[in-house]
């Protein structure tokens, strides 16, 4: 799943995600909140999920990830 979200990050974001790890934080790889938004879209058609971002405490991509399996 790791290199999945990698995937999307470096298609939708253009981020270096040659050092991502679940504890890499989105302001560590500069995602801003229009950036977060481009990301879920990606996310969700990647996953074929939807993505409820609403009250998610989101700062991680191990958080990514948990959202990810809690829309399977």
């Amino acid at each position: 799943m790791l290199e999945r979200i990698k995937n999307v990050l470096n298609d939708k974001i253009g981020c270096d995600t040659s050092n991502v790890t679940e504890k890499t934080t989105l302001s560590e790889l500069g995602i801003d909140s229009l950036d977060i938004m481009e990301l879920v879209v990606g996310l969700e058609d990647e996953f074929d999920v939807e993505i409820d971002f609403g009250e998610a405490k989101v700062g991680t991509i191990g958080d990514l990830m948990a959202l990810i399996e809690k829309g399977n």
